[in-house]
């Protein structure tokens, strides 16, 4: 009868200890799972950024032709004018 007695707590003691680690293993995953979300939030504004300064490169570039040809616009009507 003892044996029995000492088998149920050890049953019992073995199913808190594998309760216990399950939970702990739950709490790790879980802020490893925040973690890589956020991660990925970080991730993601960074690529939208970065796209964000490449249009806006995009843009002064168009801006610059665009100057750099009305300029050069001018410069033909002037020397026409003059011929």
């Amino acid at each position: 009868m003892a044996k029995s007695i000492n088998s149920s707590v050890d049953k019992a003691l073995s199913t808190k200890v594998d309760k216990y680690k399950l939970q702990q293993e739950e709490a790790a995953l879980k802020v490893k799972l925040a973690f890589v979300q956020q991660e990925k939030a970080l991730k993601i504004e960074k690529l939208v950024q970065e796209q964000k300064l490449e249009e806006l490169r995009l843009k002064m570039e168009l801006e610059l032709s665009r100057a750099k040809l009305s300029v050069c616009t001018q410069n033909n009507l002037i020397s026409e004018e003059h011929e």
